[in-house]
């Protein structure tokens, strides 16, 4: 009474399930993947965003700065009796 089959014989069954346990492992790998790589993109995008803040925050202390000066020197210039458009 010999065996007829191979000893490593699958069953269909066994082969689907196989097939279905590889599909589900690579969906797994693939959203994390795509979950890391939206993480790094907003990570990026918030970085630009406080670098264009940041740029903007020292345009406006500039500017700032610039408009203190020339009220100074209107003051100064006022208190001594002269136009500000003459010291230019």
């Amino acid at each position: 009474m010999g065996h007829d089959r191979p000893r490593w014989r699958f069953r269909l069954s066994t082969l689907m399930l196989l097939v279905v346990i590889a599909a589900l492992a690579t969906y797994i790998v693939v959203e994390r993947w795509q979950r890391v790589q939206e993480a790094r993109r907003l990570a990026a995008e918030a970085q630009r965003a406080a670098a264009a803040f940041q740029q903007e925050a020292q345009r406006a202390a500039a500017a700032f700065q610039q408009a203190e000066a020339q009220a100074r020197r209107a003051s100064s210039s006022s208190q001594a009796g002269t136009s500000p458009t003459a010291d230019k």
